[in-house]
């Protein structure tokens, strides 16, 4: 059969037998219409960039975001991410949306590659983003014919109000696990987390505990662990460690639990659980290269280009077959379900 000069077949079949045959390659230098066509849908029409240029400003998001953290104990990154952005929003004059949304792109990109661990700031700096663009589209009918000045003091407002509501998420949290601490329960925990501290502080207002051994009559404890984020397929992102305390808890049939704030929630699929894996997600950090808080200056020195992480930061993945349940302000969610609330939240 002479492909090129039949008049029967369509472009359809035409492009499935190239793309299946090396003919195709034969094709891609010759003048057939045809073949031009096939070739036009093999590459994806992509959406062209906006030639506006982001503004300038004085506004250092870098400095800003390391001096809240340092100030303020209990903010998380994506809160402090999110404050940070909306900083220099009030602190620099725009004039268009898309004038913000540019601003907003380069200083995002610019804060998290500061970060030896991005992961948890991007999701605080995808979610005002996302956050902006609903309010630019959904703005109230008040503001349908006001100018942008008017409509951007309005977002900056609702903006501290969302932070607002996020900082209350923990008590929420704290709430939601009462069902899960009963009286004479033992409740293991491992590293720093705010919210289990809140957790914990809750509880100590509504049950009777006490820090001791467990005693051999006692009913099998219980995992309660933070997080710094949650990926997409419902794994963790957590202190260097938790990993192996999630296999020791599967291993022992103790149940693990993680309390986490749904803001934490990212639009990340990992290929694997490993050190490749958190540095193809952009974290920066050498286990065998630490420090201890007792160090020389030359490793005072490297940390600040993070080359060398404090123990203490450093992260893992933790496999989502290894999760009981996701406690968030949202209620109690299975592993599998943080697709699904990322589905709502984005789409």
């Amino acid at each position: 059969m002479n492909i090129e000069s039949s008049g029967y077949l369509t472009l359809g079949f035409y492009w499935s037998f190239l793309k299946d045959t090396r003919i195709f390659r034969l094709f891609r230098n010759t003048s057939d219409p045809c073949c031009e066509a096939a070739l036009r849908l093999e590459t994806p029409p992509t959406t062209p960039k906006s030639s506006e240029q982001s503004p300038t400003t004085d506004f250092d998001i870098v400095s800003f975001y390391n001096e809240l953290v340092r100030e303020d104990s209990t903010i998380t990154p994506p809160i402090a991410a999110i404050e940070a952005l909306i900083s220099l929003l009030a602190k620099t004059r725009l004039t268009t949306i898309s004038e913000t949304l540019n601003l907003l792109s380069t200083h995002s990109q610019k804060l998290l590659a500061s970060q030896p661990n991005p992961i948890p700031l991007s999701a605080g700096t995808e979610l005002f983003q996302r956050y902006l663009v609903s309010s630019f589209q959904q703005r109230p009918s008040s503001l349908a014919d006001s100018d942008f000045s008017t409509l951007r003091d309005h977002i900056l407002t609702n903006s501290s109000l969302f932070v607002k509501r996020a900082n209350e998420a923990r008590l929420k949290i704290a709430h939601h696990a009462l069902p899960f601490i009963k009286e004479e329960s033992t409740i293991i925990t491992y590293g720093y987390s705010r919210v289990v501290q809140a957790l914990l502080t809750h509880a100590a207002d509504a049950l009777t505990y006490a820090l001791a051994s467990l005693p051999a009559t006692q009913p099998a404890p219980q995992f309660i662990v933070g997080a710094t984020s949650v990926l997409e397929n419902g794994s963790i992102v957590t202190e260097l460690g938790t990993h192996q305390i999630g296999l020791i808890a599967k291993a022992v049939s103790v149940p693990l639990h993680i309390a986490v704030e749904s803001y934490k929630f990212v639009r990340n699929f990992p290929l694997g659980y490993g050190p490749l894996d958190l540095a193809r997600m952009g974290v920066r950090q050498d286990v065998l290269r630490f420090s201890t808080g007792a160090e020389s200056q030359e490793n005072e020195q490297q940390s600040r280009k993070g080359q060398v992480v404090d123990v203490g930061e450093m992260v893992e993945i933790t496999p989502p077959e290894l999760i009981d349940a996701l406690i968030t302000e949202n209620g109690i969610l299975t592993p599998k379900a943080v697709s699904e609330e990322l589905i709502k939240l984005w789409f």
